[in-house]
């Protein structure tokens, strides 16, 4: 199995980081409240223990299978959102990427500056050349988000959610990069 590699990201108005137990209040708030993830299938957090089990689960399978980073203020260091590059396929040379925005920080194109650089670090040094993003087909500003990056629309996708009855329909979108 391959082993990816984990390092902190900077651009010009974010850090990507390691979580610290000092984050998980901001995290424990976000996942609190539905109606800060409208259209993500997370579960809705509880207590700390469901939170720890919310960062045990992002760790599984850390280094072989994902990376997740918290997306932090340069200046503060105050966690604006997280993002993750996961659902590696080493034959296809693919990652997926899943992020989210605390509320507050929305419309800042926070997002792109994070998306970009991890594009360059998972191609640069992972040596990853299929990029997919795949969001809920409501999601208008992860749709535009996809299509700014360059992203092309590759269909729709139904799938079983794993945190809410139901089925979620997914717009998906994938990058090549040669």
């Amino acid at each position: 199995m391959n082993k990816l590699i984990y390092k902190d990201i900077e651009t010009k108005r974010l850090i990507l980081r390691y979580p610290k137990k000092s984050d998980y209040s901001y995290q424990f708030e976000f996942l609190s409240d539905k109606s800060n993830f409208p259209y993500a299938d997370f579960k809705i957090i509880k207590n700390i223990n469901e939170l720890d089990q919310f960062f045990q689960n992002k760790f599984k399978g850390f280094l072989e299978t994902s990376l997740f980073w918290m997306i932090c203020d340069r200046k503060t260091d105050i966690p604006v959102g997280t993002v993750s590059a996961w659902n590696i396929d080493y034959g296809q040379n693919s990652i997926e990427f899943g992020f989210s925005l605390y509320p507050e920080h929305h419309g800042k194109g926070f997002m792109i500056e994070v998306l970009e650089e991890l594009i360059e670090y998972c191609h640069t040094t992972l040596k990853f050349t299929l990029f997919d993003i795949w969001t809920h087909k409501d999601n208008i500003p992860s749709i535009r988000l996809a299509r700014r990056l360059g992203f092309k629309f590759m269909g729709y996708v139904v799938e079983s959610a794993q945190n809410s009855d139901g089925n979620i329909e997914y717009a998906t979108y994938q990058l090549v990069k040669i």
